[in-house]
């Protein structure tokens, strides 16, 4: 059995864990299995295999890609798509850490 060095190569952050990357392939995958009609239980899966996340990441991960795919379809390069998808997470954080300090 070899061993899989996949962590090993992945950036740290400052607890010293790796961040999964997000990358356009990753959400082309995605794409392409949603469109597919594959079981998004078989997806959650195989993103969990490959990238080592976990089954609420994986949901996550589905659900982003969804998001810029409908963006995709409504005209948007992915490089824009990301940009909005960024853009909405980040004002969800904003939104909800002013919420729990209120």
């Amino acid at each position: 059995m070899t061993k899989n060095n996949w962590h090993d190569k992945q950036d740290r952050t400052e607890k010293n864990t790796f961040k999964p990357k997000w990358t356009p392939e990753t959400i082309e995958w995605i794409i392409g299995q949603i469109i597919e009609m594959v079981d998004f239980i078989d997806i959650k899966y195989q993103l969990v295999k490959k990238h080592a996340i976990s089954l609420s990441s994986a949901a996550l991960w589905i659900e982003m890609a969804r998001r810029i795919n409908t963006d995709m379809l409504n005209g948007l390069s992915m490089a824009k798509a990301l940009e909005r998808d960024q853009e909405r997470r980040n004002q969800m954080r904003k939104r909800l850490k002013k919420d729990s300090l209120e």
